[in-house]
């Protein structure tokens, strides 16, 4: 299968989740789909190649993860989907392990194409995007992509894994052109980040810009990643109704001192709009526990009515060391103590 058609079947698939409620709807999508030309065994063999690779999972949609669904959206033969080409890949124990024995050595090529057997659709796109340099008859990874690599292997292994920051600065980059721009907060604190001296090197501007519009697609891609991280429904009330859930900004896109912070998953809740609401203007937010913490300018008899109860805890697994930086800056600046 050529590259474009594969990528335009991720494209797709990317635009119709959280609207497909199983693998047989989307198979039916695709076969009616007049943009792509492959065959039906095809389109079959792509949807059981995603399964087989856990790109896709149906909960109450189907959703395409994080980081194939940034490849699909990435320019061609760009550096940005090189390395999402590459986290993609790393997310592949076998990968991962051949990755880290072998980032200064030369290899075969029988010996990648051995350890990427589960990729065989990928095969010559792989070959094509330069992870890997040929060195005489044999290949090495491309020296440009070991201090990405390494930084993402090491966010990959958090139990809190999504997506990394590094691919979000790689697709900041592709996608936000900043000669022009007027900018904003360009002196404003930022989190801390591990992998901050290599964002720097990437996106070395600070600031945002004052026309929001002009990052809407990394806002697209920054409520995707939350739809997969939640589940596709309001941590709260349990809510999976995708027209009725906002991806909320824990720090206001308002107040952001870098696109890394108003990209990045971290930097959000996925909320049912009544507790969006609630949250964006103060009334909730949480603890260093994920224990939610309600204004005393509410009514305690009104909580039954808006779903809230003061023993909730959001799940352990979304309070990650950045979002807990988030929450704190959202419980000094805006919550209504």
């Amino acid at each position: 299968m050529k590259s474009i058609e594969f990528k335009k079947v991720l494209t797709i698939i990317d635009k119709k989740e959280n609207t497909l409620c199983s693998i047989e709807e989307l198979r039916e999508c695709l076969r009616q789909e007049k943009d792509i030309y492959i065959s039906d065994q095809e389109i079959d063999d792509v949807i059981q190649y995603l399964l087989d690779t856990k790109c896709i999972q149906v909960d109450h949609y189907v959703e395409l993860r994080a980081p194939i669904s940034l490849y699909a959206r990435s320019k061609y033969h760009s550096l940005c989907e090189r390395i999402c080409l590459f986290e993609y890949l790393l997310n592949d124990p076998r990968f991962m392990e051949f990755y880290t024995q072998n980032r200064n050595k030369m290899f075969a090529k029988w010996e990648l194409q051995e350890v990427l057997s589960a990729h065989k659709l990928l095969w010559n796109d792989i070959l094509d995007s330069k992870i890997f340099v040929e060195v005489y008859a044999d290949l090495a990874f491309n020296s440009d992509i070991l201090e990405a690599g390494d930084l993402i292997v090491e966010e990959i292994k958090k139990p809190w894994y999504i997506v990394s920051p590094i691919v979000y600065a790689h697709y900041i980059d592709s996608t936000i052109h900043y000669e022009g721009i007027e900018l904003k907060n360009t002196d404003s604190a930022v989190v801390d980040y591990e992998a901050m001296p290599y964002i720097k090197k990437i996106l070395p501007i600070r600031g945002i810009p004052t026309n929001r519009s002009l990052s809407e697609g990394l806002q697209n891609v920054y409520k995707d990643t939350l739809m997969q991280e939640y589940h596709s429904k309001c941590p709260i009330c349990g809510i999976h109704i995708p027209q009725l859930l906002i991806a909320s900004h824990i720090k206001p896109f308002r107040d952001c001192g870098h696109l890394i912070e108003s990209s990045d998953h971290s930097n959000g809740i996925l909320l049912c709009k009544n507790h969006d609401f609630l949250f964006d203007q103060g009334y909730l937010s949480f603890d260093d526990t994920g224990k939610i913490m309600i204004s005393t300018e509410l009514i305690e008899a009104d909580y039954p009515a808006m779903y809230i109860t003061p023993e909730y805890h959001l799940p352990e697994h979304l309070m990650t060391p950045r979002r807990k930086q988030f929450l704190k800056y959202h419980r000094a600046t805006y919550f209504r103590k």
